[in-house]
């Protein structure tokens, strides 16, 4: 069954795929999350490779299925002399929250998602390892 667009469920409006544009990219999905639609979650499953959450604040998180698949987008965002490093340290917290400093020297580790969440300091970046 399809839901159009205007069509409330539970009080709520909701979409379908067949309500969205193509989407083709990650960058794509972002900017779509990031206007303003009034989209406050977004699930896609990205057949054969995993799957990606976002919410109203424009935040992605991935679960990708095949650890061959997580190595190569690894080994794209992450700078060649932090690799190695940062490759262990998430798949040995598998499961928890991290951070790393800018220059990928640091790293802080998160026992809740609150915890996380709450957290800032300008210029880290956070991840999830998994």
């Amino acid at each position: 069954m399809s839901t159009k667009r205007g069509q409330s469920h539970g009080g709520l409006n909701w979409a379908t795929e067949d309500d969205l544009p193509p989407l083709t990219t990650v960058g794509q999905i972002a900017e779509l999350v990031a206007g303003d639609i009034g989209l406050i979650e977004l699930e896609v499953d990205i057949a054969g490779w995993g799957i990606m959450r976002s919410h109203d604040d424009a935040e992605c998180d991935f679960t990708i299925h095949a650890r061959s698949d997580l190595m190569a987008v690894l080994a794209r965002v992450i700078a060649p002399e932090q690799l190695g490093r940062m490759t262990n340290i998430l798949l040995q917290r598998s499961g928890q929250y991290v951070a790393f400093s800018p220059d990928g020297a640091e790293v802080k580790y998160f026992a809740t998602f609150d915890d996380y969440v709450s957290w800032s300091h300008p210029g880290w970046s956070k991840s999830i390892g998994n």
